[in-house]
């Protein structure tokens, strides 16, 4: 595409938040021979003069000229709905309207809010099953803890509140020691460790150091020359564990990486399935790859292969008891003065009251993780049911799709609670006669046993049904229960007809046996 539009003497933006990202692309063109420049602050290569402007989203913003472009290009853009992008794009927009191209492997985000609001079209070029299938990624293997509770932790903005996870942290605590589990089950291998602070992350790395394995620590203040480092001593096996802070989720690449740690608890699906694929680029002397789940993050979210339904539409998130949070930042009252701030107010800029946060103190319940596999029918039941939950679909459609997968429907099984009020929350929308008479439809086309409507309707509302049903359902069940009482005919008269013969049989060898017996009797006699 960018070749096409060099031939045409016009000039392309590549935008991107993060240095990796930036010098991944600028990688790329250079292989392809792309003339590029890049825009972030005190980079060298930055030249006004080439075709291809590599721009940081955070310099370019802060620039009084932007370049000329016939066409935009946004990396993860499903970031691209946010206050910054919106405004270089409105401003590119007024002046000469260039298509925008957005890239991202997570179409969606965790506040909600729909793509659509930038972009026209979504072209979904694969799948994560499909690319596995075929070779191009690597499906990991999951040990992953499965009771970790979150219902008592605050959200802020889209995200767990990393106070509220600190003090969750306290007082739930992940499950398994992460260093004893990674020497059981990855042990050796280069591993990315995913925590939920700069102290906790600077902790875990500690805990590795202690146990003599190479490890260190990275997050946002780590220096470009440190970060440098540490991934190339990784990358070289100088280092087996970096462990980071929201540094190493997207546009980083190690395909030799063979284990991903996540030490940390997520409410975003994009988050979770982007610190996952970290894991999942192949490589040559790739033995194997890993992840370790402490936080059950794929309870919550399910496997990365499992299929989804993207659109641009977005999703309105409900918060607890199913109310619509029609605002995920709310402002709160500062303790001191009253004055209502956002939630990430540290100070406040009134009366100058410092908000206190809370220290991570992370303790450690010495469980053994366990392997999460798709053949086993709980675990896919149960990421069946959060599917249907994050994608709207019909209750009904988990045990549909879970017959197709092992032949059987999953009335043994146990439901997750979010399942069982999201399949209140649907049975009170519908309408019980109406539900009445479907059933009564399907029995009769699927040729079911006419009781299986009353079952069907008990399970689904909690009592039996009153309503009168059609003639169509009536005639049906007459001619059900005169067919079944003549079944029922002919097999007992079989049965009797099998008992007198088996009389019969019975009275002919016992016969036999007497005729032997006076026989015997004569042979003695004439002896």
């Amino acid at each position: 595409m960018i070749h096409s539009m060099l031939a045409k003497d016009k000039q392309a933006l590549f935008l991107a938040h993060r240095k990796e990202l930036i010098d991944q692309c600028c990688e790329k063109l250079a292989r392809w021979g792309v003339p590029y420049s890049v825009i972030k602050a005190d980079d060298k290569r930055y030249d006004p003069g080439k075709p291809v402007q590599v721009a940081s989203i955070q310099t370019l913003i802060r620039r009084k000229v932007w370049p000329h472009a016939d066409v935009i290009f946004i990396d993860e853009c499903h970031r691209s709905v946010s206050r910054s992008y919106r405004k270089i794009i409105d401003f590119y927009r007024e002046a000469n309207n260039p298509p925008v191209i957005g890239l991202t492997a997570t179409p969606y985000r965790a506040d909600g809010r729909g793509l659509g609001e930038l972009y026209e079209d979504l072209v979904v070029s694969t799948s994560t099953r499909q690319l596995c299938d075929d070779g191009y990624l690597v499906e990991p293997r999951v040990f992953c803890a499965s009771n970790v509770e979150l219902d008592g932790v605050q959200m802020r903005g889209a995200e767990f509140d990393e106070d509220a996870l600190d003090e969750l942290m306290r007082e739930v605590i992940l499950k398994g020691d992460i260093v004893r589990q990674w020497q059981s089950k990855a042990n050796g291998a280069k591993t990315v460790v995913f925590c939920v602070n700069v102290r906790h992350s600077k902790a875990v790395a500690e805990q590795f150091i202690a146990a003599g394995i190479p490890a260190a620590h990275l997050d946002a203040k780590s220096n470009d020359a440190d970060r440098e480092k540490i991934l190339n001593d990784l990358a070289e096996g100088r280092l087996m564990v970096v462990t980071n802070v929201g540094i190493l989720t997207e546009g980083w690449d190690l395909p030799g990486l063979e284990c991903v740690t996540l030490a940390r608890p997520t409410a975003s699906r994009s988050l979770y399935r982007q610190m996952i694929g970290r894991v999942m680029r192949p490589d040559e002397s790739k033995r194997f790859a890993i992840v370790l789940d402490h936080a059950g993050c794929t309870v919550r979210h399910g496997k990365v292969t499992e299929d989804e339904d993207y659109n641009l539409n977005g999703v309105r998130r409900r918060g607890k008891g199913g109310k619509a949070q029609e605002q995920l930042n709310v402002p709160f009252p500062c303790p001191q003065c009253l004055l209502f701030v956002e939630q990430k107010t540290t100070v406040c800029p009134e009366c100058g009251y410092e908000f206190p946060k809370i220290e991570a103190k992370v303790v450690v319940e010495d469980v053994d993780l366990e392997e999460i596999t798709l053949r086993n029918p709980q675990v896919v039941y149960r990421n069946l049911c959060m599917t249907a939950i994050r994608n709207g679909y019909k209750a009904g459609w988990v045990a549909v799709r879970f017959k197709d997968e092992f032949g059987r429907w999953p009335r043994d099984l146990e439901k997750p609670p979010e399942f069982i009020e999201y399949e209140k929350a649907e049975v009170l929308s519908k309408d019980p006669e109406q539900e009445f008479h479907k059933f009564c439809q399907v029995c009769i086309e699927k040729k079911y046993n006419p009781r299986w409507v009353s079952v069907r309707f008990k399970e689904m509302f909690g009592r039996w049904p009153e309503f009168a049903a059609s003639d169509e359902f009536t005639t049906y069940q007459s001619e059900f229960m005169k067919t079944e009482s003549e079944e029922q005919e002919d097999s007992e008269e079989q049965q009797n007809n099998a008992a007198s013969d088996d009389r019969q049989d019975q009275d002919q060898i016992s016969s036999e046996q007497e005729k032997a017996q006076e026989q015997d009797l004569f042979m003695r006699s004439a002896i």
